[in-house]
């Protein structure tokens, strides 16, 4: 069955926004207020550009992940969303569908802030580093569980 997976490019924007400056508030007493200001603003008009353009390149890795479940479909890049078809399967659609765009959702903003953040607060790129693999990770194993038509089971044998 297909699906359309849609993010909305203004609730990812406004996601890295609030990290960014949840970030940079935390960091106001250690770092210098220009690196700051650059971090607060990382949204703004002079920095959108390269945000956006971060975004679209971690919804591409994402999309990479997901391509055993789009079927070769091409990413969908507009000004106000991002766009894939995806084909799950009927018994693990209402089970998957959710989960799996919150993580893409969370790993595009993690990305995207690893990236950003690693030019303006270096010391804090390992931390979404981190949060980024994680989201990987669990975006790699959805797509399992979906492709799986049966649990994966490991044989046991009789006598230790």
């Amino acid at each position: 069955m297909t699906t359309l997976l849609t993010l909305r490019r203004s609730e990812l924007l406004a996601d890295v926004a609030d990290a960014a400056f949840v970030v940079a508030d935390v960091e106001e007493d250690s770092v210098n207020a220009h690196r700051l200001h650059q971090t607060f603003d990382v949204c703004e008009e002079g920095n959108l550009h390269a945000t956006n353009r971060l975004i679209d390149l971690a919804f591409s890795e994402a999309a990479l992940k997901l391509l055993p479940l789009s079927g070769g479909s091409k990413p969908q890049y507009g000004s106000e969303f991002l766009r894939l078809h995806l084909r799950l399967p009927a018994s693990v659609r209402h089970q998957l569908e959710e989960p799996l765009h919150r993580a893409v959702h969370e790993y595009i903003v993690a990305r995207t802030l690893e990236e950003r953040l690693a030019v303006t607060l270096p010391a804090s790129r390992p931390e979404w580093e981190r949060k980024s693999l994680s989201l990987s990770t669990l975006i790699s194993t959805l797509v399992a569980r979906a492709i799986s038509r049966h649990p994966i089971r490991r044989r046991l044998p009789p006598f230790p």
